[in-house]
């Protein structure tokens, strides 16, 4: 039904662009592991494609290679969108995606928060959390973590080094949903005497309490 409404809404001339970007909006990008591959680029995907491109495009500036941050993976319960009536074109709401993946500084997001209010005007909800989940996955990048994940109302953060974080501590602060073992905290949702989102964030600044803690402990 989206495809056959957005074939509807396209037709002027060239509007084959627009549709074909509309599809993949509709089905998704598709990945190199994954079972959603169609299109010309169908042999890596088209994430993996731009991202590869715009390394190659890098590398071949600065006339060495890159050295790639940590890969990190957000997977939690929020609704994290651009939506058509903020950004009504889809060949911009694709572009913003992809800026969007390819943040790798707090900067770069802060830039793209400001020209978003000023080409679209203030916020909704789903772009707010779009943006918050991109810092969320800068910041875990910066403290080694490589997964934090909502599966069937828990909530997995790792790696991290367990043996170094108080769960005492923290179950004070945040109830008792929050589970430290050697390689990862997992926070269960039901548990939690806060709001999860902050329960997540709580965690994130005792992981970098620590990490802050051993930095000095190998200076001395």
């Amino acid at each position: 039904q989206a495809r056959l409404e957005a074939i509807q809404e396209a037709t002027e001339l060239g509007a084959g662009f627009q549709i074909a970007l509309r599809d993949l909006e509709i089905r998704g990008a598709g990945d190199i592991l994954g079972p959603e591959q169609s299109g010309h680029i169908a042999a890596v995907g088209f994430e993996l494609y731009t991202q590869l491109l715009a390394q190659a495009v890098e590398e071949i500036r600065q006339g060495r290679p890159l050295e790639e941050p940590p890969s990190v993976t957000v997977d939690l319960p929020v609704e994290a969108t651009i939506p058509e009536n903020y950004c009504g074109d889809p060949a911009v709401r694709m572009e913003l995606y992809q800026r969007f993946a390819r943040a790798r500084k707090m900067s770069e997001l802060r830039e793209l928060e400001e020209e978003l209010r000023d080409r679209f005007g203030p916020l909704p909800e789903p772009v707010t959390k779009l943006l918050e989940l991109a810092r969320l996955r800068i910041r875990a990048s910066h403290i080694g973590i490589s997964a934090i994940m909502e599966r069937d109302g828990e909530i997995f953060i790792r790696p991290v080094i367990g043996a170094r974080i108080n769960q005492d501590a923290l179950r004070r602060q945040l109830g008792q949903g929050v589970y430290v073992t050697p390689n990862q905290v997992r926070l269960l949702i039901s548990r939690l005497k806060v709001d999860w989102w902050d329960a997540l964030s709580a965690v994130l600044r005792t992981i970098e309490d620590v990490g802050a803690t051993l930095l000095l402990a190998g200076d001395d």
